[in-house]
């Protein structure tokens, strides 16, 4: 082989037709060949290239930085045992003959920075760097939008208005959190951080939705409404100079969720000239999370590029993920923030003790899980009639309203596919079957029941059919596992009194109450937890010790802005009790500089983001975290576990992105409903990981990258 390639280097040609690139005058399983030795898979040449031969390779065009960098690689690796003059010859004929020549060539900048003046601040080293970055990859990579990976608090509101400043910009659409509409985004635009004369519109004012604005700034649950605006308006819209603006973009990552959808709607009705994602945790986790970006800013990505992209960088993508680093290394820019501020983090460990710790050992709830595992493996089994019945009843409803040849031949084909999964439900190899149970059972057979009371009844029924062992799993981790980790952090409040911490990586240990804790920081204290309960739970508490504490979580969130405010003003309210989900984002709290964390959530990138609501620009302390977990003697307990398997969510992002993730970042959150598991892949997937190991995983195990998905044999009736 490598002689032959000897020969036909100066045969080698490459052609850009089209979607496609091709590379011809080779023996193009010789590169196929390599890519599989070197990185160990077969799956980067099945989905990257779209046809090979002995003598010609295919790709589609959004593919040539990913074959660009393998080939680079390849070149470099011994392994390989290639034709460097082989290799040289493609890269220079890729150079030549397609959209990458603009890759190397020079450009001209497109940002007027004259148009700075009309903000407020001079631009950091670091935001200067990004507005650089910015308008040479995307002039280079032919992008029509970017990735600001800014770590939270580094000024990313200001180098977002900036940017459209600068790009003079027509009308600036901001999708943005509802928490920030008014507090961050309203007020930047209308004096905090511009001075114009722009005027500016809110999904929070009450005014008509209409053109005539400069400004749109909408929160998420508006996206809809602003699609139709859009769509309504495209002839006045189509060829200005519109840009998006997407904040806490970590927020868009799920391709299933409808929010994404109606985004990327969005970005293709306008076709505006920039769209740029903002988040300090972009990635949360695996690489099919890039998507949604990819879409709205690559011109060259689209369904088919997709469907491959997701074969080669999703779920278990770990082999592949050098090259996804690569790829997001030329569409998005990182900042670690280190140059934002001048105040220290300082992380600490906390301990607390509570009378009945026993009750979340590990040992205890895998016990307690094993009962309730058997007791109800015998009660599905004695009454494995009544489901069956019960599900065949509502099929019986849906093939009443049955009037076409199609309807049946689809009903059959989900008899055969349901029968298929109860026989031995395995999550990978019938993923496909799932999902078309799922999507018929919603659309078809629910809606054809005459009564809720019936749709209730065939909804647990089919889950009972079609895999019993995944939904007593559900039930054990829901009843056992969620209630037992809910009421471990409820008692977990009353040791607050008493409590003992540790500066990370040192040993001395210091006790102190909740009083010392509090009234011995600088300026104010949040209190951060996952659960509801606990946010009661430490208000009682709080207020039994001569505290007026505020509180922040699902009821409240309509009040933000209002309650954040009395936060910063009235002394004697302190201190601030919230959940991740309501104050993780989008909320500057720089009164305060004291932080309290009662669990460690499930995903790094909401640890990042509570850290960051007063560890950012403006805060003139150093910032103490303190995160609080049970102790039990050395015995691995419920809290001492969820900090444990928090490393498989940051290494993912840190191989992915190539970056550091701050090093006192965890995860938790084991809320999971499986009455029917095939809507959620992402379980099957995670579960693997460790947030259901409670009870099957060793603690020493979780520190692994992905492992194979989790298949069971249903049990037998």
């Amino acid at each position: 082989m490598l002689s032959g390639l000897r020969r036909l280097v100066g045969s080698i040609k490459v052609e850009e037709k089209g979607d496609f690139v091709t590379i011809s005058g080779l023996p193009a399983d010789f590169l196929n060949d390599a890519i599989q030795r070197i990185w160990a898979t077969s799956k980067i040449g099945q989905y990257m290239f779209h046809r090979l031969s002995s003598s010609y390779l295919v790709f589609y065009k959004f593919f040539l930085p990913d074959v660009l960098y393998t080939l680079q690689v390849v070149a470099e690796d011994r392994r390989a045992k290639v034709n460097a003059r082989a290799i040289g010859k493609i890269v220079e004929g890729i150079y030549e003959n397609t959209w990458a020549k603009t890759i190397v060539q020079d450009f001209n900048e497109r940002l007027d920075y004259s148009a700075l003046k009309a903000l407020h601040k001079t631009p950091l080293p670091e935001q200067m760097e990004f507005f650089q970055m910015f308008d040479q990859n995307t002039q280079k990579y032919q992008l029509k939008g970017f990735l600001l990976g800014a770590r939270p608090g580094s000024g990313k509101t200001y180098m977002s208005i900036a940017l459209n400043a600068m790009l003079h910009a027509d009308i600036e659409f901001y999708c943005v959190p509802q928490n920030s509409v008014d507090r961050v985004w309203d007020a930047s635009l209308n004096g905090g951080e511009i001075s114009d004369n722009k005027k500016t519109w809110t999904s929070l004012s009450n005014k008509p939705l209409e053109m005539g604005y400069d400004r749109y700034v909408f929160h998420y649950e508006q996206l809809e409404r602003l699609l139709a605006f859009v769509t309504a308006n495209k002839r006045n819209l189509i060829g200005k100079r519109n840009t998006v603006t997407l904040d806490e973009s970590h927020n868009f990552n799920d391709l299933k969720s409808q929010r994404v959808g109606f985004f990327s709607d969005f970005c293709e009705a306008l076709e505006p000239i920039n769209v740029l994602w903002m988040s300090g945790t972009a990635i949360k986790a695996i690489g099919n999370e890039a998507v949604p970006l990819l879409r709205t800013i690559d011109p060259f990505f689209h369904a088919r590029v997709e469907e491959r992209f997701i074969k080669i960088f999703g779920k278990n993508s770990s082999r592949a993920n050098d090259i996804l680093r690569n790829r997001l290394g030329f569409v998005m820019y990182k900042t670690d923030k280190t140059n934002a501020t001048i105040n220290k983090v300082l992380t600490y460990e906390g301990k607390i003790t509570i009378p009945n710790g026993n009750l979340y050992t590990l040992e205890s709830i895998k016990k307690e899980m094993k009962e309730f595992v058997g007791e109800r493996s015998r009660y599905y089994k004695a009454n494995q009639q009544k489901y069956i019945q019960e599900y065949q009843e509502g099929l019986r409803y849906y093939a009443a309203t049955i009037v076409s040849s199609a309807q049946r031949q689809e009903f059959e084909q989900y008899k055969r596919y349901a029968d298929m999964i109860r026989k031995g439900y395995d999550a990978v190899k019938m993923k496909a079957e799932a999902l078309f149970c799922n999507n018929f059972e919603a659309k078809a057979i629910l809606p054809a029941q005459p009564t809720s009371e019936l749709r209730e009844r065939f909804k647990n029924a089919k889950s009972v059919y079609k895999y019993v062992d995944l939904k007593i799993l559900g039930e054990a981790l829901g009843r056992v596992l969620g209630r037992r980790r809910t009421e471990c952090n409820v008692e977990m409040v009353q040791g607050l009194r008493s409590f003992t911490r540790k500066l990370k990586g040192t040993q001395t240990e210091e006790r102190l109450s909740i009083s010392d804790f509090i009234d011995g920081a600088k300026k104010k204290t949040i209190i951060f937890t996952s659960f509801v309960p606990v946010v009661d739970a430490l208000e009682k508490f709080l207020i039994a010790e001569g505290y007026k504490p505020l509180k922040v979580y699902g009821l409240t969130n309509k009040d933000l802005p209002q309650i954040v405010n009395e936060f910063g003003l009235n002394d004697d309210l302190n201190p601030l009790i919230a959940t991740y989900q309501s104050l993780s984002s989008a909320v500057p709290m720089v009164m305060a500089n004291n932080s309290l964390m009662m669990n460690t959530p499930f995903r790094s990138y909401e640890m990042e983001q509570a850290i960051a609501r007063t560890d950012r620009i403006g805060q003139t302390e150093d910032v103490y975290v303190t995160t609080v977990l049970l102790d039990t003697k050395g015995e691995p307990n419920i809290s001492t576990r969820s900090n444990e398997i928090m490393e498989w969510s940051r290494q993912q992002v840190e191989e992915i992105l190539g970056i550091k993730t701050a090093p006192n970042i965890s995860l938790e959150s084991l809320e999971y409903s499986l009455d029917d598991p095939e809507f959620s892949n992402e379980f099957h997937y995670i579960t693997a990981q460790g947030p259901m190991d409670a009870s099957t995983v060793e603690p020493e195990t979780v520190k692994t990258t992905p492992v194979p998905v989790i298949r069971r044999e249903p049990l037998k009736w």
